[in-house]
């Protein structure tokens, strides 16, 4: 096939890509979102013969015989068990390669959580590591972990390493553009991809969050969709019309630092009073210190979250307290953006089963017109940026993905 130089999984060579123009599509890029299709349609069907791969996409039996033999030949996919059928040739059914993994980082202020997940999603290993604050410690750390990783499972062929950011991220240099929450440099990518010898893609944390739900959840024909994900921080990650929203330089979806009460505590950002002094696990944390009557000793939000379900009043308070203001918040997503969906995303999930209802509550009240959009938590929990992360290597593999944002995987 043109513009293939060599593709096979771990090695530095790479897909050479077309050159992509809305008003013309040459026969590469026909042959590239073909590629894709199929092996989203793997994906999807886990184990598939390649005869339903041709009906299932509408496409020549000899293109996806070409497709598919690319495909082995890249050791993206391989061949399994043979399917009985009734009568005539029995097909061989193909599936992705699970001998290949992915490396996901998913960075926070003071620590990241590692893993290793294989082409089908499923998380093979994981680790929560402190970072030191300073950039290049925190770079040395972040790749002498995935390296270490890398070296515990020696019968694995990587294709890369993907990590999320509390920050948005320039979809065009890759570089971080604004992190208030993350003081330890920009240039992840760069960085950390010469130490690893792998290529390296870096997101934010709520796009990636949503791009796990879209790759690994079957998140189909769902168009317009807001995930906000609660941790540290509060970042919001926007689907319109089946599309990625990054906005200049991919600043779109500080929704968290928008001014919720101009007389609450100074953010990270430097103004007073943005949502996620309030929403955040941060704030949570903040009003249990004021609220408690004593001086206690600093805990984790998952401790706070354990004092809570566990019956601590000063906890629930303020659980409780960050629920109501996550409720209230999204008012102003439902009003801006009038999604169809909202995803809930991070520590959150932890807290749902309190929180669930005043959220639901407040987040009901006052709405402009209309039925409310689904709420529910995302399909993954905490692990949800780690699958992210692992969603980003796999869409960079893809021409027509990379090109178009979310919009053919979530149409598909």
């Amino acid at each position: 096939m043109a513009g293939i130089t060599k593709s096979r999984l771990g090695n530095q060579t790479r897909r050479r890509r077309p050159s992509i123009k809305k008003e013309t599509a040459s026969t590469e890029l026909n042959r590239e979102i073909n590629r894709d299709f199929l092996l989203t349609l793997i994906r999807q069907h886990r184990s598939v013969a390649r005869v339903d791969l041709a009906r299932l996409s509408g496409l020549r039996n000899s293109t996806v015989s070409t497709i598919i033999d690319q495909l082995l030949g890249e050791e993206w996919i391989c061949e399994g068990s043979v399917k009985e059928t009734a009568r005539g040739r029995r097909p061989t059914m193909l599936s992705l390669n699970t001998s290949n993994a992915l490396l996901v980082a998913d960075v926070h202020p003071g620590f990241a959580h590692f893993g290793v997940v294989d082409l089908n999603g499923e998380l093979l290993l994981r680790k929560t590591v402190s970072l030191p604050k300073d950039a290049v410690g925190c770079f040395n750390e972040i790749a002498d972990t995935l390296g270490n990783m890398r070296k515990a499972m020696p019968k694995m062929r990587f294709a890369g390493a993907g990590i999320c950011v509390p920050g948005r991220v320039d979809p065009k240099t890759r570089r971080i553009v604004i992190s208030p929450n993350l003081r330890t440099g920009r240039d992840f990518q760069s960085s950390i991809s010469k130490q690893l010898r792998l290529p390296v893609e870096v997101e934010n944390e709520a796009n990636a969050s949503l791009l796990s739900e879209l790759w690994f959840a079957g998140l189909s024909g769902v168009r317009n969709v807001v995930l906000i994900s609660i941790s540290d921080g509060v970042g919001a990650a926007i689907m319109a019309e089946g599309n990625l929203v990054r906005g200049r330089l991919g600043l779109a979806g500080e929704f968290g630092h928008i001014v919720y009460d101009p007389a609450g505590p100074q953010c990270g950002c430097g103004r007073s009073g943005c949502w996620e002094m309030f929403a955040s696990s941060r704030g949570a944390l903040r009003l249990y210190h004021e609220t408690s009557g004593s001086n206690p000793l600093p805990i984790s939000y998952a401790e706070l979250c354990d004092r809570a379900i566990a019956g601590d009043v000063p906890a629930r308070k303020a659980i409780e307290g960050q629920a109501l203001a996550i409720g209230r918040g999204l008012r102003m997503v439902q009003a801006s953006l009038a999604p169809g969906l909202i995803l809930l995303s991070g520590e959150v999930s932890g807290i749902w089963p309190i929180a669930k209802n005043i959220i639901l509550q407040e987040f009901e009240t006052g709405l402009l017109g209309g039925r409310a959009p689904q709420l529910r938590l995302s399909s993954f929990g905490e692990n949800a940026q780690l699958l992210g992360a692992a969603a980003l290597v796999l869409q960079h593999h893809g021409t027509y993905y990379r090109a178009q944002g979310f919009a053919a995987i979530s149409t598909t």
